[in-house]
């Protein structure tokens, strides 16, 4: 396995969010958090960790209530996400990519909630590929591409805060 880049889940939302107005872009209340409704983004296929949500909050019926669609594609919820209320657990580096496309931002977690299971994002693959040059190759070009993005994080996390710095108060 090829470690890539770590996880850092937080919560995506519209520029101009409530939550963003209010908490000033950082973490919001978990009493404030739990007032909106959420997407879900299935991760696994284990039922208690299939999804952020249950990870995160476990499997307590009117917290998981508040999720009203799921996906395994985040990407379907983008749309609108931008025009609504809604929240949705997403990893940092997910949500940076989408900056040029939507309005929207990330947020960190609440305080109160737990760290998510999972802490990084791995490359695997079988022994049997291990020597396989084509596969070399393939995972050189994925390695170098986390590497480059990783080195292109500050601007993209500057330019984050500047949307979120024009619906301050």
């Amino acid at each position: 396995t090829l470690p890539l880049f770590p996880v850092e889940l937080g919560v995506l939302l519209r520029a101009d969010h409530p939550l963003v107005r209010e908490f000033r872009g950082e973490a919001p209340s978990m009493e404030r958090f739990l007032d909106y409704k959420r997407f879900g983004m299935t991760v696994s296929t284990d039922l208690h960790a299939a999804s952020w949500d249950r990870q995160l909050l476990g499997d307590d019926p009117e917290v998981l209530a508040q999720v009203v669609c799921s996906s395994k594609n985040g990407n379907d919820f983008m749309d609108v996400l931008e025009r609504t209320d809604f929240l949705m657990f997403v990893p940092k580096r997910g949500a940076l990519s989408l900056l040029p496309r939507y309005n929207l931002v990330w947020i960190p977690l609440p305080e109160a909630l737990p760290k998510p299971k999972v802490r990084n994002i791995v490359l695997a693959w079988g022994e049997m590929r291990q020597r396989d040059p084509a596969h070399q190759w393939l995972r050189g070009l994925i390695r170098d591409w986390a590497r480059e993005s990783e080195a292109e994080l500050p601007k993209k996390e500057a330019l984050m805060r500047s949307l979120m710095e024009k619906n301050f108060d």
